[in-house]
């Protein structure tokens, strides 16, 4: 009998680099969650991460994931023994290039070297890896392998149920090592984003974001991101904009997004702000990947460096321009995909942005073969799942929930000390939405008071003229005590706001 016919859940956990301030790194375990939910309802997934919730990050809005621990024996064993199948990605994290992961962190390399998230996410479980338990969610290979690393590599590869990479370039570096096996190239699940959020939750973090002066009141903006990396070209993609924007018939407002502080984000929002000398609309890194996905969802097109940032204006149906001007791989294979090409010089992009901007809505039939794979993706995810709790061996269930007793008494104490955290920053969200919309009413009200001035000029010369005719002249002084009225209401508004 299986664990499915005794009522017990299937146990699954998730490996990847869930816990740092980046926007797909975020919003892939919540589409994994939800389409392996979708597929076994009473599966038990849980997350881990190099630090996992040491390092809380405030963009997850309270989702944690579980440290991964040290690579050692006894801690492989542990995960072997408390799970049917261990998933490894998305994400660039097929690599042997922990200082990365210490660089990401900001923490020192000898806490990554005991950690050794390459051998996690590259290796699995090693030699404690139970057969049929260990398969890839479309992980990327940023680099090539040197022949040291090859054997190694090589053999962890022919243990694993299932091995599946997110472009072309990671199969072909895969390849390289001679390894033999099946790989399937399947896309990013972030092409999953619109099914992941409800519109109505959407439309809520919007009012919210227009609400903090953060996004335009109305129509649909231009959002635009970049990395640290582009810093340097952020006064030729300023002027690409701004020529764009003379030309057209409708004015149109900019957003600069940050899809996190992992990639620097920031600073090139800062240099593309100062270059343009206009004023924009900034997000800021103090959002949750709802924010983010509302702000591409809503605006008219989006140009951005971030490969998530495109996938989900391509799930939402916004126009999109990859900026590759660093010449990444993985963004070439994306513009690809969707039968486009990314813009590799600034020098391009009026031109690209323009023609996207005015031509006509089309059928996307890549969008819908690529979702398409990835349901058969995670079909293939669920009867591995399946199929590994077939083979379990009963009497190791004993062992198992004492195990899950343990890692869930840990888990609901690190939950306890991030919902307090939460609670102290959702108390100063709410301290800096009051004061904004404050402000925004203060505003309105001063914009409001100079409206009425001058429309009480106006009327006082039309009375002027109409004077002669009653009838005008009644209808002009009754308009005239109503302006008064409404000015007088405003100008008390105006000294109860001023006043301490």
């Amino acid at each position: 009998m299986s664990e499915r016919d005794l009522g017990r859940p299937i146990r699954l956990a998730l490996f990847g680099t869930f816990d740092v301030a980046n926007y797909g790194d975020l919003l892939l375990p919540r589409i994994f969650q939800r389409e392996m939910h979708r597929r076994i309802p009473s599966a038990f997934i849980e997350t881990f991460s190099p630090l996992g919730h040491r390092l809380p990050v405030a963009m997850a809005a309270g989702h944690l994931s579980t440290p991964l621990g040290e690579w050692t024996r006894q801690r492989r064993a542990e995960l072997a023994a408390s799970f049917d199948l261990i998933v490894t990605g998305g994400g660039a994290i097929l690599h042997t290039r922990d200082e990365l992961h210490a660089e990401a962190y900001g923490t020192a390399f000898e806490e990554i070297e005991a950690i050794r998230p390459s051998r996690f996410f590259l290796d699995g479980l090693g030699e404690e890896e139970l057969p049929g338990s260990v398969a890839w969610h479309a992980p990327g290979v940023p680099f090539d392998f040197s022949d040291e690393d090859a054997p190694w590599i090589r053999a962890s590869l022919q243990r694993k149920a299932y091995l599946s990479v997110r472009d072309e370039p990671s199969r072909q570096r895969l390849e390289k090592l001679g390894a033999g096996c099946d790989l399937h190239v399947v896309p990013d699940s972030g092409l999953l984003v619109s099914e992941l959020f409800e519109s109505a939750v959407l439309e809520r973090r919007l009012r919210q974001l227009r609400a903090l002066g953060s996004y335009p009141e109305r129509g649909r903006p231009l959002v635009v991101q970049g990395s640290g990396a582009m810093a340097g070209q952020a006064a030729a993609i300023a002027q690409a904009i701004v020529s764009l924007r003379r030309k057209l018939s409708q004015p149109m407002d900019l957003v600069l997004l940050e899809t996190g502080s992992h990639h620097r984000d920031g600073d090139f929002a800062d240099a593309l702000a100062r270059a343009l000398e206009t004023p924009v609309y900034r997000m800021g890194d103090a959002v949750t990947i709802e924010d983010i996905a509302a702000a591409i969802a809503h605006g008219t097109a989006l140009v951005a460096a971030s490969m998530h940032a495109a996938l989900t204006a391509w799930a939402f149906g916004v126009s999109w321009i990859l900026l590759n001007t660093e010449r990444a791989s993985e963004l070439d294979e994306l513009a690809a995909l969707a039968g486009t090409s990314a813009v590799r010089d600034a020098a391009q992009l009026e031109s690209v942005l323009a023609r996207k901007l005015t031509e006509p809505s089309r059928s996307d039939a890549g969008l819908e073969q690529s979702r398409a794979r990835l349901a058969r993706h995670f079909d293939t995810l669920a009867m591995l799942a399946e199929r590994a709790v077939d083979s379990r061996d009963p009497g190791q269930q004993a062992e198992r929930d004492r195990r899950r007793i343990e890692s869930l008494t840990l888990r609901c104490e690190a939950l306890s000390r991030a919902h307090d955290a939460l609670r102290g920053r959702q108390a100063m969200q709410r301290s800096l939405f009051a004061e904004a919309v404050n402000d925004r009413a203060l505003a309105n009200a001063i914009d409001e008071n100079a409206w009425l001035r001058r429309e009480l000029a106006s009327l006082r010369s039309e009375l002027e003229v109409q004077r002669q005719g009653s009838d005008a002249a009644a209808r002009a002084q009754e308009e005239l005590d109503r302006v008064r009225a409404e000015l007088a209401r405003v100008e008390l508004l105006l000294r109860m706001r001023s006043e301490p």
